[in-house]
């Protein structure tokens, strides 16, 4: 990103935010979308209810497609041994605001896995980091699938969040090959 060479711009606009999922507040901001403002935490709520955790209820979506996907492609039904939590997929949600791309997602997913090779099939297999199982293990094909859930799953319910997103993208590409700050 370049750096603003002339001066300084200031904004007197009232921002008010949690920093709950702070850059998809600001993205449900600009789209205008009730339901993911609702999700981190933009919208009023009442003193007694708990703050959404938009990580959680993505995890649900994620058990969701996985599911839906399996349904109709049984030989993937290894997919359904991983045991899903929060912090799993925190990483590729949080960053969905600073244009994580798939294979930013999938280096997220990765992580989650130990790496082992079967000299015997002569394949690398990826293990949950967590699993004592010696039976679960997954192809890097099937981490690419769990990978284009988890990164799809945003704008599946939010379409608009992903028009957005493909925009600020596209500007950004304009103002680097004009040599112009993005600000």
């Amino acid at each position: 990103m370049k750096k603003l060479s002339v001066f300084p711009a200031t904004s007197n606009l009232p921002i008010q935010l949690d920093a709950t999922c702070n850059g998809i507040q600001h993205l449900a901001s600009l789209i205008g979308d009730l339901k993911l403002a609702k999700l981190v935490n933009l919208m009023n709520s009442k003193p007694c209810e708990k703050p959404v955790d938009l990580y959680s209820y993505s995890l649900k979506l994620i058990d969701d497609d996985v599911k839906t996907f399996i349904s109709n492609n049984p030989q993937y039904s290894r997919l359904t041994l991983i045991k899903f939590n929060r912090k799993m997929v925190k990483k590729s949600i949080m960053t969905k605001s600073y244009n994580v791309t798939l294979k930013g997602t999938e280096q997220y997913v990765l992580n989650m896995f130990r790496k082992e090779f079967d000299k015997e099939q002569n394949i690398m297999y990826f293990k949950p980091l967590k699993s004592k199982d010696p039976d679960i293990k997954f192809t890097i094909q099937q981490i690419g699938l769990l990978t284009k859930i988890i990164y799809n799953v945003l704008y599946t319910i939010h379409p608009e969040l992903k028009l957005l997103v493909d925009y600020l993208a596209a500007m950004a590409k304009i103002l680097n090959k004009l040599n112009q700050p993005i600000v």
